[in-house]
């Protein structure tokens, strides 16, 4: 009888650990999706400002 509880609490265990890993892998895919927009959104950034500073050099001057 103790080893049948035994058992079923380690499936438990088992289970509940699959879970968090679960969530953690969720969490960290979510993490690496934003990580690429917020890459993606700083270089457009970069380049944009780069074409103003480009654009204002070219500016004539009054």
């Amino acid at each position: 009888m103790h080893r049948r509880i035994r058992q079923w609490w380690l499936k438990r265990r088992i289970a509940r650990v699959a879970e968090q890993l679960d969530g953690i892998e969720h969490a960290r895919n979510t993490l690496a999706y934003h990580e690429r927009l917020f890459i993606a959104e700083a270089s457009r950034l970069r380049s944009e400002l780069l074409n103003l500073d480009i654009r204002s050099r070219r500016a004539p001057r009054p």
